[in-house]
This record gives structure tokens, sequence and C-alpha cells, in this order.
């Protein structure tokens, strides 16, 4: 199938692409936070489990439509 170089669909892949690194830099924030305080500081916080896992699901949503724009994920399942 050939590609459409239609300059909306461009502006939403580049914000899908900065959204996907956003979400994994704050992924990653999240995770060494809570082993920090709770390790480290012997005190956890409970914000911090729920934040990583609701960024995880955002983060799997976004990329997989990364992987499909990239036919990644179909010549595994197709």
């Amino acid at each position: 199938m050939k590609e459409t170089k239609n300059p909306a669909l461009e502006i939403i892949r580049k914000i899908n692409d900065a959204a996907v690194v956003g979400l994994f830099f704050a992924m990653t924030v999240t995770v060494l936070i809570q082993v920090f305080f709770r390790f480290v500081l012997q005190s956890p916080l409970r914000w911090t489990e729920e934040l990583a896992r609701y960024l995880m699901i955002w983060l799997v949503l976004l990329a997989s439509s990364i992987a499909m724009r990239n036919r990644r994920i179909c010549r595994w399942m197709c």
C-alpha cells in the first residue's frame, strides 16, 4: 500500500511520536522514584505504582500505532 503525504497525518504522527517518548521518560522517572523511596528511604509512595501502571497502558496504546505504521506487528500477526 502506498503511503500518503497528508500534512495533517504527519502532524498527528509527530505528536504521537513525541507523546510516546514523553510517556516513556515519565514512566522511567516514576519507577526510579518508586525504587528510591521504597528501598532507600524505606517509605514507599502510594501514587508511584498507580502512575507507572497508567503510563505503561498509554505507552503501549500509542506505541502500537507506531508499530502498525512501520508494519512490525502485521508481519508477526498476519
